[in-house]
């Protein structure tokens, strides 16, 4: 994404992610934020958090699928030099991991709620399917 392929990112990411936002909204989307922040000056884990969903689990297969792993990211972009990027992945039926969400926060968004630049709901894990 930061070589600013949206659309190849929205190609790899869960099916989920694809039936909540058309290519074309995601790329809008993207385009439209990224103008703003710029180009990616830094970015350092800040923290990942691997958890099962919150869901019934009706088989092994399902819990094998409800797992998902949250990455924050604290990264300074050109245009705002301290945000929270977070990507969450999420097992996929094959076994694979796919990205089910993503959103850029300013640091200490809580303050500045009207701030909210990117938000992409995330699917429930039971209709599943980064950086580069």
């Amino acid at each position: 994404m930061d070589r600013g392929d949206y659309a190849k990112s929205w190609e790899k990411v869960a099916d989920s992610f694809q039936r909540t936002i058309s290519k074309e909204e995601w790329v809008a989307r993207l385009e439209k934020v990224r103008a703003a922040t710029g180009k990616v000056i830094s970015r350092k884990v800040r923290s990942i958090t691997y958890s099962p969903y919150s869901r019934k689990v009706r088989s092994l297969k399902d819990a094998a699928v409800g797992m998902r792993l949250e990455q924050k990211f604290n990264t300074s972009f050109d245009g705002l030099l301290a945000a929270v990027e977070t990507m969450t992945c999420s097992k996929q039926p094959d076994g694979s991991w796919r990205v089910s969400g993503y959103l850029i926060r300013p640091a200490g968004w809580r303050q500045y709620r009207s701030q909210l630049l990117l938000v992409i709901p995330f699917a429930p894990a039971g209709s599943v399917g980064g950086f580069s």
